[in-house]
Parts: C-alpha cells; structure tokens; sequence
C-alpha cells in the first residue's frame, strides 16, 4: 500500500468506523494511533507538516502509515456488525469506498490464497468482483476462470486415483492378488504432472506416487518424492498438512537407513524433529516418531551417531513424553540401543518403566521382551546371580501360554552360562548358537528374534568384537543378498 491511499482510506471511513477504530488503536498506544487521530483531526497529506506535529521523522512516518493501514485492513470496523473479516469483504468494501488499488491488491492477495489452499468459489467470487473493477479485462479474467475449473477437475481425478490406490493396497495387505491393477494405478500416477498453480494437487500427486514407492520398497523413490513434497507441505502451512509433513519426513529417513545412506542419516533423522509444526497432535507425533525411528534403527545397526542425538533429546524431553501410552516402548527401542553400543549399565536404566500395567496396551508382548533383555545386560554386567529371574521368567511366559522353543533355548543357556566356569563359557555359545540360527527360520519365532539380538551377542562374545560391528557387518550382509529387501520390521 502507498501512504496516500492509506491516508485516503482513513478519509473514506465513516463517523462510526472511525470511532470504532479509534477504540481498538487506543488499547495499545504507538504511533499510528497518532498518526490516525491527526488525520481524523483534519490534517493535509502533507509529510513534512504530518511528521512535524506527530513527532516522527520521514522514515518512521513513512513506517507508522504501513501498520496503520495494516490495522485497519486486519480489524472488523470496515464492515457491518456480525459479519466475519476475509479478504473478500474486504475487498468488496473497498471497492464500495471507492479505493480501487488497494481493492485490486487485496483481490491478488486473496487469490493466492484460493488457489494455495483450493478454495475453488472464493477465487471465482474475487473474480467476479475484479471484473466489475476492472470491465476493460473481462476476457483475461474469464479465461483465468477457466483455468481453476480445470484444476478443480484435476483435483477431482487426483483424489479418485489416490482412493483407488489405497484401496488397491488394503485388498493386497489382505493377500489378494492385485498386481495388474496395482501396475495401472502405478502407471497413471506416475505419468501424471500435477503443474496447475493447485499446490495440494500437486501435494496429493506426489503424495500417491511415494506411496505406491513405499509399498514397493523402492527407497530410492520414496527419498526423491518426499523431498519433493516437503516444501509444498510447509507452504500450505495447514494443520492437516502438518501431520503429512512429519510422516513424509520420516519414511524419508527411514529409507535413507535402509539404503546404507548413514552419511545423510543424522540430516534426514533431524528433519523430522527441526520441520516447523504448530498444532499439538503434530508436536507429539514428531517427538514420537523421530525417537522411535532413531532408536530402533540405532538398535537395529549399531550406529552411534544416530543414537547420541536422540538419547539427548529423549533426557532433555523426559517429562513431556513420560505420561504417553507410548513412552514404554520409547523406553524399550532406548535400551535396545544402549545394550547395542555396548552400554547394558544405561539399558538397565531405560528397562525401568516397562511393567505389566504401562505395557498392556501394546500388541505385542514388550513388557515379556524387556524380561528377556535384562538377563542378557545382567550377563554383560557379570551379575550371574540370575536363578530367581530365570525361574520368574520361565513362569511368565508359561502363564501367558507363549513360551516358544526359542524363549525356552535362550532361558536354558542363560541357565548354563551361569552354572559355568568363565573359560568353559564359549562352549556352551558354540552349543547353542546353530540352534538359534536353525530356530530363526520358523515364522512364530519371528518377535523373540526381532527383538532380542541373540546371534549377534553370542558372535560377540565368540569373537571379541563389539556387538554394534556386529550388528552393521550382518546388515551389510543381508544388503548383498536383498538389495531392495527391508532390512528391519520397523
């Protein structure tokens, strides 16, 4: 806005828009308050005389004039009682007052709002409203009308395409054979350019594309739509999109992990928790998923440099997560993490809040896991004192009717490793570990071996070396063989 339009804005309000005004600028005094009461006092547009009476110099004028429009284009006084604040009445106000730049401008402003936020009838109502303005550009304004018919229409097959590939992947999840149409659905998004000036559609384009990426395991894809989708998710600036954001940035960082990407991991882990998010939900939902992804996969590879940032975020934000239902297993994914770089002393800690009670609403058995757990960190503490804990255990498990054959293996060489001299130890490892190996490959031992790293310990102690090499050497291995095979159940 230039000064004189506003200066001729405040002489086109009414007595009582004025009064209103006056009001609301008067409850928090500066110097466009000022300024306004000496152009509602009669003052000329003369600068050099307006600056004179109001104290100010030319610049800081200049700047009183800007915030001054700004007040009164932001406050409800320019329009009847009732009534709500948008840039359409606004313009429709300004046009009734005969100021027709500033009308244009917020007619502009408003479009680019429309559009970013596909807002389909308010853009054709601004339109409208730029015609009666502006009659000499009926064509040009009607063929832009034509343009966000278009991108309505786009908007309406992006969504069909987005349903029918949901929906296509629900009928696989349940094992139905969908590949044809799966390849069609693939086809069509893939080829399809979402370029209207629409930036959810181009959002709910890339949006369908990443996750048939993600459904596929094809991380390289995923990593290449996210990072596309990312800054029209911040630009939307939209709650909803908000938690598409943090999601998005998430699946990135963990295909950069099961890529081998460990350079660009630390980067792609904190995008998750540094992504500007306003509401709540989505505050939670990024503290949330960037500790658990961070955490298992630090536990999962045994990388250091993962882990050390979110071991500092996880005590820094102890008190803001430690009522949630999920803390237990934040809890849980950290000592797995800890045990890993070879810390069983700082597991121990994390183990602490994992009970009966604050485990019970999980699928699956963690508070049972976590048991596990300790009696393999007691053993790296050279506690052997484990008798009661292996018996307790044993119990457990027999009472939940889900004491599998290799819950039972591990609990009996626990039992052994402490009933046996130190240098007599590896013998028993060398017993036990083709069990383990030939146990792994039956599915319902799938959770005992997810979670408790048995093969990796017993090669550790066998070896010498530190179970978090271990860890990175077995992944290495398995990316040799499965290049584009997911390397964790996380």
């Amino acid at each position: 806005m230039k000064v004189r339009e506003i200066y001729d804005l405040v002489n086109a309000l009414s007595f009582e828009e004025k009064r209103k005004l006056n009001l609301l600028l008067s409850q928090n005094p500066s110097a466009h308050l000022s300024l306004f009461q000496l152009i509602q006092g009669g003052a000329s547009f003369d600068l050099e005389v307006l600056a004179q009476k109001s104290g100010l110099t030319r610049k800081l004028l200049h700047k009183a004039f800007i915030r001054l429009g700004s007040s009164i284009l932001e406050t409800p006084v320019l329009f009847e009682e009732g009534t709500v604040p948008g840039v359409l009445v606004v313009a429709q106000r300004l046009t009734s007052l005969g100021l027709y730049k500033l009308a244009l401008e917020q007619i502009e402003k408003g479009l680019k709002m429309a559009l970013l936020k596909d807002r389909f009838e308010l853009a054709f109502d601004l339109l409208e409203l730029q015609k009666i303005i502006c009659p000499n550009q009926k064509d040009e304004i009607n063929k832009q009308k034509d343009e966000i018919c278009l991108a309505k229409d786009e908007l309406v097959r992006l969504q069909l395409l987005k349903s029918n590939a949901f929906e296509l992947n629900r009928e696989r999840v349940r094992g139905k054979d969908v590949s044809l149409p799966f390849a069609a659905v693939k086809k069509n998004a893939l080829l399809h350019q979402a370029s209207f000036k629409s930036i959810s559609a181009r959002i709910i384009s890339l949006k369908v594309k990443y996750r048939l990426a993600l459904w596929e395991s094809d991380d390289v894809r995923v990593v290449e739509f996210v990072n596309q989708m990312i800054p029209l998710l911040i630009k939307m600036d939209d709650p909803v999109m908000e938690m598409d954001l943090v999601t998005a940035t998430t699946s990135k960082a963990i295909s950069i992990l099961r890529l081998g990407w460990f350079e660009q991991a630390d980067a792609a882990l904190a995008q998750i928790i540094l992504k500007p998010v306003s509401s709540a939900p989505a505050q939670k939902m990024q503290l949330n998923l960037y500790l658990s992804t961070a955490l298992a996969y630090a536990g999962d590879y045994g990388l250091e440099k993962v882990a050390t940032p979110a071991f500092r975020i996880l005590e820094e934000r102890k008190d803001e997560i430690e009522g949630e239902s999920y803390y237990p297993m934040i809890c849980f994914l950290a000592a797995k993490a800890a045990w890993a770089l070879g810390k069983p002393e700082v597991a121990m800690r994390y183990l602490i809040p994992l009970t009966p009670a604050s485990c019970k609403s999980f699928n699956q058995d963690i508070y049972g896991m976590s048991r596990l757990l300790r009696l393999l960190f007691m053993l790296d503490l050279q506690d052997l004192d484990l008798h009661n804990d292996i018996q307790s255990a044993s119990r457990y498990f027999s009472r939940k009717g889900n004491q599998s054959v290799a819950i039972k293996t591990f609990l009996q060489m626990v039992g052994e490793i402490i009933r046996t001299e130190y240098s007599a130890r590896p013998i028993i490892l060398r017993k036990y570990l083709p069990q383990f190996t030939s146990l792994k490959k039956i599915k319902p031992e799938f959770l005992f071996f997810d979670t408790v790293e048995i093969e990796p310990w017993i090669e550790s102690k066998l070896s010498g070396k530190r179970i978090n090499n271990i860890l990175l050497e077995k992944w290495k291995e398995s990316k040799r063989e499965a290049p584009n095979g997911r390397i964790s159940s996380f």
